[in-house]
Parts: structure tokens; C-alpha cells; sequence
């Protein structure tokens, strides 16, 4: 390849053909250093000069890619060669990552009928003022509003007991929309809870207050369960305000058998147990 000198330099020229690769220099004002031409004559130091009794020189360093400057894409710096990267490049590669981050913030962990186990949230909130402990459970279902107001609203069914820690419970009595029934849990297998039930079916509410403490042994228990739609389900928030011997240890017991551990296996057997019941509430 030859580079374009003046024709004095035609020697110049015939060297670089036979001896070796010539290294471009693109930065603005270089003078072509490699060859250690000087820049005022434009002929070759004496130093340079080969002797044509010996092999032709070899390069310090051989270049197996094409000539830079036929490189468009390419940002040419002395000793360094850098890809330059493209947009569409940059287009290709960072959107759909960016994408995906963005989709798994925005989107549910659900569609309707299947579960979303791991959408729930257990909260320690602000007690009641006689004192004891506090909860907010809040956890999302897989099937309409419709649908799971009226799986909530079936105080006399059969499915309760499937509940690990639920022993028995019975339907008493209705009256308008104040529901009174009974259960009997597993850890406290010698004492019967009784529960007034209020419903809300505007607001789509249920307020709830043990009637019988003294008799389970608690100073009070009472909450209220909200419930609204959300774009692929049903998303249900509990609230809960409770007292007696050993509550404290109990709500921050963070192993089996504990405040969390509780709420969190109950959440999960209604998010089951409502899609399998789904046909008969829809």
C-alpha cells in the first residue's frame, strides 16, 4: 500500500511497500511518527535507514485487521483500537432490560386463576390504647371482586374446617347483616371463640369483634376486613387490635407457630381455596 508524499519521497514509498505495515496515526495534526520522518523535510532520519544486507524489519506489533481508516465504525487512538458502540445497539440491548424491570414492579404476580403466594404482607401497626398488639395482614386473590365477596360472605359453609388451625366452626345465627358464628381452634382446643360479624356490602366491608374474651382468655379482640379490586383480582386487607397473656411473644415470635407464621398459612389457604371454589361463588 502506498501513502501519497511528495515525489521525492518515492523512496519513502517503495520501503514501506517491501519492510512492513504502515501505522496510521488519525490524530488531528500527527505528523506519521512511526516513520520517523522529520516534519520540516519530509526525509527519513539517518537512523532509520535500513541496510539492505539484513532482513527487512519487522513491526513492533502486527496488525491482523483491516486499515483503520477503512474502519468507519471504529474510534482510532494511538496504541488503541475502541468499537465504537452503535444506538441501535444500545436499542437492542437496554430496552428489553428495562422493560422487563419495569414490568415486573408494575405487573401483579398473578392472573386470574392462579395463585400469588407470594403477595402477602404481614405489618405490626399501632395498638389499641388499653395496650395488647396490632396487626395489618394484606394479601391479593386471584378471582373477581364478585366473586370473592360472596366465598367471604358464606358464614354457613363447609370449608372453613380444611383450615389446619381451625378445629370446627358453626353458623348461629343472621339477622339483616349482623352474622353470629363459632370456632374452635387447634391451639386452644378447650375454648370456644364466638364472633359478631357486621357487614358493609356498599363499601364491601366486614367488621368483626370476639363477644366472649373473658371465656378464651383475652381482654379483647376485634378488626375489620376491607376488600377492593385490583387490575387482575381482588386485593384484602385485615386489620386486627388484641390482648392477652403472652401476645407480645406471640406477634413477634418469628418461627412456626407465631403471629406471621399464622396469618401468613391462612392467606395462603384462602388464596387456594377460593380458586377451587370459584365456580360455585361465580
Amino acid at each position: 500500500m502506498y501513502c501519497h508524499f511528495p515525489k521525492s519521497c518515492t523512496a519513502v514509498n517503495q520501503y514501506l511497500d517491501r519492510s512492513f505495515y504502515f501505522r496510521w496515526n488519525l490524530q488531528k495534526n500527527s505528523r506519521l511518527h512511526s516513520l520517523n520522518l522529520k516534519p520540516e523535510s519530509g526525509k527519513l532520519d539517518k537512523n532509520s535507514r535500513p541496510d539492505r544486507n539484513k532482513q527487512p524489519h519487522k513491526p513492533a506489533m502486527s496488525l491482523h485487521e483491516s486499515w483503520p481508516c477503512a474502519k468507519k465504525d471504529s474510534l482510532i487512538l494511538p496504541g488503541h483500537t475502541y468499537t465504537r458502540i452503535k444506538p441501535w445497539f444500545l436499542f437492542q440491548v437496554f430496552v428489553p432490560l428495562l422493560a422487563t424491570a419495569f414490568m415486573s414492579q408494575v405487573m401483579p404476580g398473578e392472573v386470574f386463576g392462579q395463585q400469588v403466594h407470594d403477595r402477602i404482607a404481614v405489618h405490626h401497626i399501632e395498638p389499641d390504647s388499653r395496650g395488647g398488639q396490632a396487626y395489618r395482614l394484606v394479601y391479593l386473590v386471584g378471582v373477581p371482586v364478585p366473586v370473592y365477596w360472596k366465598f367471604k360472605t358464606d358464614f354457613n359453609n363447609d370449608f372453613l374446617e380444611s383450615n389446619k388451625y381451625i378445629e370446627k366452626h358453626r353458623f348461629i345465627s343472621r339477622c339483616g347483616n349482623t352474622v353470629i358464628t363459632e370456632d374452635e381452634y387447634t391451639h386452644t382446643p378447650k375454648a370456644t371463640f364466638r364472633w359478631k360479624t357486621t357487614i358493609f356490602p356498599q363499601r364491601r366491608s366486614l367488621e368483626f369483634i370476639l363477644t366472649n374474651p373473658e371465656e378464651c382468655g383475652q381482654k379483647f379482640h376485634y378488626g375489620h376486613i376491607d376488600i377492593e379490586s385490583v387490575r387482575h383480582g381482588t386485593r384484602v386487607t385485615q386489620e386486627a387490635y388484641f390482648d392477652f397473656w403472652g401476645a407480645s411473644f406471640w406477634a413477634h415470635f418469628p418461627w412456626s407457630g407465631g403471629m406471621e407464621d399464622f396469618l401468613t398459612y391462612t392467606a395462603h389457604w384462602e388464596q387456594r381455596i377460593v380458586l377451587k371454589l370459584k365456580d360455585r361463588y361465580d
